[in-house]
């Protein structure tokens, strides 16, 4: 089991956190790495964007596991909406 992270997350265990690499004028094969974290990470950032504008978590008082249920409900749904357009 590993993440997805931002570049602020460099520096944790990299066997369970993967983050972009840094710098500047980087080889071709570390551009490719950046974009294939950047789609893998895409709908997980795009599901979090939707949940805060919803406020869907600000009042929700329950079993972690329900939220985690919600969340994956507000992905399914936004990923249809977004391939349905």
């Amino acid at each position: 089991m590993f993440a997805l992270g931002d570049r602020g997350y460099d520096g944790l265990d990299h066997d369970l956190v993967v983050t972009p690499i840094k710098g500047k004028n980087k080889p071709a094969w570390q551009t490719e790495y950046h974009r294939l974290h950047a789609r893998l990470r895409g709908p997980g950032e795009r599901m979090f964007a939707q949940l805060k504008t919803w406020s869907i978590l600000d009042q929700i008082r329950c079993d972690p596991h329900q939220v985690t249920q919600i969340a994956k409900a507000v992905q399914v749904l936004n990923s249809y909406e977004h391939h349905s357009a």
